[in-house]
């Protein structure tokens, strides 16, 4: 059984390009039978894979995406569920297909600790951390705002990353992430 990684996904490019991949990738899922025998649907990546002239038996492509939408801004964004990672070799795959358009992502796979971005200046994805307490999760793009959030949630003054780690230690129901940049 695979540890599930959840990813948000965003596309950007020449307004025609980036419009062509949202069709694709519609006209896939509203699809009755998928192109390609599978068990996750019209929405499973080996079926973009097979469109785009890959082979989905090479290319890493377990799992789907969901909430598809064409954004104001003419950027592409869904979401996907895929296992143990984000599937970057897809990614690569829409990018060598459409070489005018840039894939980004921002993946997390809590079992193995995997907290993974490739937007390096983020522009798409601001958000670096992850504060898990007791009734909450929350994301952040900053670690002082962050730091003066936790502070207030454990009612004492919390200066350092590190500080901060030490107290969650303690706790069985807090969590902290950071996102690497990936690329």
């Amino acid at each position: 059984m695979p540890n599930w990684c959840f990813a948000g996904v965003r596309v950007t490019g020449p307004k025609d390009e980036v419009k062509k991949l949202y069709h694709m990738m519609k006209n896939l899922q509203e699809m009755k039978e998928p192109l390609v025998e599978n068990g996750f649907g019209t929405a499973w990546y080996g079926n973009l894979v097979h469109l785009l002239g890959g082979d989905w038996n090479i290319v890493y492509c377990r799992g789907s995406w969901s909430d598809l939408k064409l954004m104001a801004d003419d950027v592409l964004a869904w979401n996907d569920e895929t296992a143990w990672g984000p599937m970057t070799e897809v990614f690569e795959l829409i990018e060598k297909a459409m070489p005018e358009l840039k894939v980004w992502y921002m993946a997390e796979e809590e079992g193995m600790e995997i907290y993974v971005t490739n937007d390096a200046d983020g522009i798409l994805f601001p958000e670096r951390y992850i504060l898990r307490s007791d009734c909450d999760t929350e994301y952040y793009a900053d670690l002082p705002t962050l730091l003066k959030d936790a502070s207030a949630m454990l009612k004492q003054e919390i200066k350092s990353k590190e500080q901060l780690l030490a107290i969650i230690e303690e706790k069985d129901d807090w969590a902290f992430h950071e996102f690497e940049v990936e690329g």
